[in-house]
């Protein structure tokens, strides 16, 4: 208390600085696979994308246990505390020394940053009375409440119990007669096995204030700091200084909304309009205007709804809600006269131009607007159900899990767009700053973002059987000028094309159409274990793949290049030319200026696999393969001759070519006219080369006919099969495949 008078006079000689309270940054540490991660946060916006399983909920899952106060499991510890809880365990009952301060904990760090912030609302949290900055820090950690008793009790526990009302016996084992060999304990075998029961009466969460000056701006702190507590560091009293600052609200991913089976657990909009209803009108006058509202009838009651609902209607059209030639949204009243009770208030949808005016109950529209009106009731309501007689906390922190559900393209990229103004209706005139942290799987949604709000998980490795995620700020991505251009072109291609690249467990650089349409059968044929992948298929050519190297390079993601030798003649290097040419030279940008960066063909031919493998710098570094067409054995009039070609479409013709003279291939126009069938299998490369050079062969219509054939007829170019099994084999080797996925019980 003397600490809070002494904080109140002296700030009160301050001036103001500022008017919000924003989150800035959230720094996790030994949550299930977050073992140690920094998250900052955008100023209003911040959007969570990874591969799935890489840790996205579980950001957001800590965020809502420690601010809503709910309960912990063992599971939430990450993989590597659970051996060293049995290692206390163990040493405790071995009679050893116990580091009681090598329990496992679960913290989170939250920095905010405070403008113009009435003092009175944040002094618990200010670390000295010469704070002068614009940030403060809160730590909750889940703790041991006391490590001795915590292990007495254990021991208790692990007295041998009676079986079969006789005293503590040895069991032998198979049933045998012999010598015993076992003590029998039911439970707990373990420390591990102990708080699986009693991890809510032996651990609590425990606050603590952080000194903004013991940490560098990365948020690292410095060695040996100890954190002060916030009051006694623990109880209730913790909790309510948390919560007047902060609250939270999460719309989760799993609304259970239908349009068909209105006795099922799903949520009806109309419900949820009548909360709404209840949370929004004035309380003292709530009894009257329904009475009276029953006495002149049905439509004073509609009058009413459309009064109340006046902001929300406003606000769907933000998003976009109905569209064109969608049906009208409407709210009306339901009375049952019998108990005159406002039983609901049914969302109904009219019909324009319809005989008699026809409305049609909730579950008749689709799952999609039923979504979106769903979130937006959702997001409106929020503010409604604090009590009416508390002070606002500062922040609203808003956490919705996959918004694009149900959605088509358009409503996702327009909720996104207008939900951070949805919200500012309420929190403008109620003091207080909202912020959003959202997950997604939608491309959509980051092409209508950009890339400053996007968080990137990344699964990092398997350490200790255990996974370990970091998360990249993409705000930070490429920040120099020098690199500007180049940033604003990856943002416009993948805006309009490939952001699927975020959710990807590997991504495969393609050289065009050809590539694009034949992958998954050469997939399938060649690396099946692939299909199990999420694999983002960027079809850029050999001219652009090389701008994406940073970007790769920066997310860690494994990439498998597959691109054309390109060869041309070195005096004349816009003739392309076949790859036999004496000093052909390669005009592919890609492979000159990325992997493997030299310019001869003869230099490409005689690469072995080293070359063509780039192992990224960094923490973060991507593995990175290349896969052009290469030597190899070609069979004609029975001559054997290692040959190369300049594109996927002669290579192909080269390692299919007695498949490719038969009549029944015609259609992929890649046979040899009767009169070069004499010629030798080095004449028939510049054969092809000519063939597929010249404007009577189609590319796309060769593929087209191509994945009409018989998959099991023809081979695969050696060049691709080979990047794509090392790109299945690199998959397997970092363990991102379904055993591991889920190491935590389905926990991520």
């Amino acid at each position: 208390m003397f600490r809070k008078i002494v904080y109140r006079f002296f700030f009160e000689t301050l001036q103001s600085m500022g008017n919000e309270m924003r989150l800035k940054s959230i720094h996790i540490q030994n949550y299930r696979q977050l073992k140690d991660v920094h998250i900052d946060l955008d100023e209003s916006t911040t959007i969570f994308v990874g591969a799935n399983n890489s840790g996205k909920t579980s950001a957001t899952n800590l965020i809502i246990q420690f601010l809503g106060n709910e309960r912990f499991e063992l599971y939430d510890f990450h993989a590597q505390s659970w051996s060293e809880f049995n290692r206390i365990g163990e040493q405790k009952l071995n009679e050893q020394s116990v580091d009681l301060k090598a329990f496992p904990y679960i913290t989170m760090d939250l920095w905010l940053t405070v403008e113009n912030t009435p003092i009175h609302r944040i002094v618990d949290l200010l670390p000295s009375l010469d704070w002068n900055e614009a940030c403060i820090g809160i730590r909750l950690r889940l703790e041991p409440k006391n490590p001795i008793d915590l292990l007495q009790d254990f021991a208790e526990a692990q007295i041998s119990l009676p079986m079969n009302g006789s005293p503590t016996q040895n069991m032998p084992e198979n049933g045998d007669s012999g010598s015993p060999t076992q003590t029998f304990h039911p439970w707990p075998k373990d420390l591990c096995d102990y708080l699986r029961k009693k991890l809510s009466d032996s651990y609590a969460i425990h606050y603590y204030v952080l000194d903004p000056k013991k940490f560098d701006s990365y948020r690292c702190v410095d060695a040996g700091y100890v954190p002060e507590k916030l009051g006694e560091g623990t109880g209730q009293k913790c909790r309510n200084i948390i919560n007047s600052l902060i609250r939270i609200d999460a719309l989760n991913a799993q609304r259970h909304l239908t349009d068909s089976n209105p006795s099922s657990r799903s949520e009806s909009l109309s419900n949820r309009f009548s909360n709404y209803y209840k949370s929004r009108s004035k309380k003292e006058n709530e009894d009257i205007k329904t009475m009276h509202a029953l006495h002149d009838s049905e439509q004073r009651m509609n009058d009413l709804f459309k009064e109340v609902f006046a902001p929300f209607l406003d606000a769907i059209k933000i998003m976009g809600y109905p569209g064109f030639a969608s049906p009208q949204l409407q709210i009306r009243s339901s009375i049952n006269p019998e108990k005159l009770l406002l039983e609901d208030a049914n969302v109904q949808y009219i019909l324009d131009g319809s005989e008699n005016n026809i409305s049609l109950p909730d579950r008749y529209n689709g799952l999609g607007y039923k979504n979106l009106i769903y979130m937006i009731i959702e997001l409106m309501d929020y503010s409604n159900r604090f009590p009416s007689d508390q002070e606002m906390p500062l922040l609203h922190l808003i956490i919705i899990e996959e918004p694009e559900a149900h959605l088509h393209v358009q409503l996702q990229q327009v909720f996104i767009r207008q939900v951070i103004e949805l919200l500012k209706m309420d929190s403008s005139e109620k003091g207080f700053t909202s912020q959003l942290i959202v997950t997604t799987h939608s491309p959509h949604i980051i092409y209508e973002k950009g890339f400053p709000p996007i968080r990137y998980f990344r699964r990092k490795k398997m350490l200790s059987n255990s996974a370990i995620t970091i998360v990249l700020n993409l705000s930070e991505f490429n920040m120099n000028e020098a690199e500007q251009e180049n940033n604003k072109f990856l943002m416009q291609y993948m805006k309009l094309t490939h952001c699927d690249l975020f959710f990807a467990d590997a991504a495969i650089f393609v050289e065009g159409n050809v590539e694009r349409l034949l992958l998954p059968l050469m997939i399938k044929k060649a690396a099946k274990k692939l299909q199990t992948n999420y694999l983002s298929i960027i079809e850029v050519g050999g001219a652009f793949a090389h701008k994406f190297r940073n970007l790769i390079n920066f997310l860690g993601i494994t990439t498998l290049v597959i691109t054309d030798l390109d060869s041309v003649t070195n005096a004349a290097p816009n003739n392309s030319c076949p790859t036999g040419e004496p000093n052909a030279i390669t005009s592919n940008p890609t492979l000159k200026n990325w992997l493997p960066e030299i310019k001869l063909i003869k230099d490409f031919l005689d690469a072995d696999h080293t070359k063509k493998i780039l192992h990224g710098t960094g923490e973060n570094g991507a593995t990175i393969r290349v896969a052009y067409q290469t030597r190899q054995n070609v069979v004609w009039n029975g001559i054997t001759t290692q040959l190369a070609g300049r594109t996927l479409e002669d290579m192909f013709a080269l390692e299919n070519l007695d498949w490719c003279q038969n009549e029944l291939q015609q259609d992929l126009k890649l046979r040899i006219k009767k009169a070069d069938t004499k010629n030798t299998s080095s004449d028939i490369l510049q054969i092809l080369f000519n063939h597929v050079k010249s404007g009577n062969f189609n590319k796309t219509e060769f593929s087209l006919n191509l994945i009409m054939k018989k998959i099991e007829d023809w081979n695969v170019p050696h060049y691709i099969a080979e990047g794509l099994g090392w790109l299945e084999h690199e998959l397997e080797n970092s363990h991102i495949n379904e055993q591991t996925k889920s190491f935590t019980e389905g926990k991520i």
